[in-house]
C-alpha cells in the first residue's frame, strides 16, 4: 500500500467537500466514488488513489498503517468494521 503523501490546503478541501459531516460523535459517511468492496476511495495524486477512511484518520489523529479501520472525530481511538 502507498503511504499517504503530504497533503496540500487544496486536497485537503477536496477530501472534505466528499464527507458527509456530522455531529463528532455521528459516523460520517463518505458521499463519493467506493470501490467495489464498499470502501471510499479518493484520487489525490494523478492516478494514485487511497481509501477515505484511511486519509480522514490521517487528517483528524494522525497516520494508520492498516486497511480495514475507520473512525469517527470524536474518539481516540480506531474502530475495526466487519462486514457481515
Amino acid at each position: 500500500m502507498k503511504p499517504l503523501p503530504e497533503l496540500t490546503q487544496r486536497q485537503k478541501d477536496r477530501f472534505w467537500s466528499r464527507v458527509d459531516v456530522r455531529e463528532s460523535t455521528d459516523c460520517w459517511p463518505w458521499a463519493a466514488r467506493k470501490n467495489d468492496a464498499g470502501y471510499g476511495i479518493i484520487a489525490l495524486l494523478d492516478a494514485d488513489a487511497f481509501f477515505a477512511h484511511r486519509v480522514a484518520f490521517a487528517l483528524l489523529k494522525g497516520l494508520i498503517h492498516r486497511t480495514d479501520l475507520c473512525c469517527t472525530n470524536a474518539g481516540t481511538s480506531v474502530v475495526v468494521i466487519r462486514r457481515i
